[in-house]
């Protein structure tokens, strides 16, 4: 299993299935670790979803938005995030994009010591905090009435030798070349370590010529 400087306390652990519903939309998922990452394009349900948590959790008799969980699910935004965050105990924590601190070095270390789950829906690889490559998901919405929305994983992960399902680790060329040294190259340097195939980092998309 391909895993990013994984480090947790001893704090919630476990499995923790939530359903957060409306009249207009339901969603439903089961989150495995203390870090999962929901990435996708706009228009694809994670803003929908972090606006009900944080409706919920600011009325939640009269914002119409209805949360099963075994732990509070709570949403934090950027101002006043370091006190808020330090009252959050045993819950879980969703984050939206938008969230400024995401990517520090202070926000990483508050979350290695929270005793929370955390939810960060974004499109970017987030080098300073350490979750799974399994706990990478997208947004996907089922039925035709569109109304449900469940989380499927991103990377398809083979049980026995921690490879993408069904992939063929033969190419037909010599070096892959990732945007960034994040999640996406640690999980391409494992998929090929078994292969001919060099793996290296243009450290950012201004790299790639």
């Amino acid at each position: 299993m391909l895993q990013v400087n994984s480090c947790r306390g001893d704090f919630m652990i476990g499995k923790q299935h939530v359903i957060v519903r409306n009249n207009r939309a339901q969603f439903e998922f089961t989150l495995n670790r203390n870090i999962t990452i929901v990435k996708g394009n706009s228009g694809t349900g994670k803003t929908t979803l972090y606006r009900m948590i944080a409706d919920h959790m600011r009325d939640p008799a009269g914002s119409g938005v209805h949360i099963t969980s075994d732990k509070p699910c709570l949403a934090l935004d950027s101002m006043n995030w370091k006190e808020n965050l330090s009252h959050m105990e045993d819950s879980i924590v969703f984050i939206d994009e938008g969230f400024k601190p995401m990517r520090s070095q202070e926000f990483a270390k508050a979350v290695k010591h929270s005793s929370c789950y955390f939810v960060f829906f974004t499109r970017e690889n987030l080098e300073t905090l350490p979750y799974s490559i399994q706990e990478i998901y997208e947004i996907t919405m089922l039925g035709r009435n569109k109304i449900k929305h469940v989380l499927v994983p991103l990377y398809k992960l083979d049980e026995h030798y921690g490879l993408v399902s069904g992939a063929d680790s033969s190419t037909d060329y010599e070096i892959l070349v990732t945007e960034d040294s994040g999640s996406g190259y640690l999980f391409f340097c494992g998929y090929l370590k078994q292969s001919t195939v060099e793996c290296c980092s243009a450290k950012a998309n201004s790299g790639i010529n």
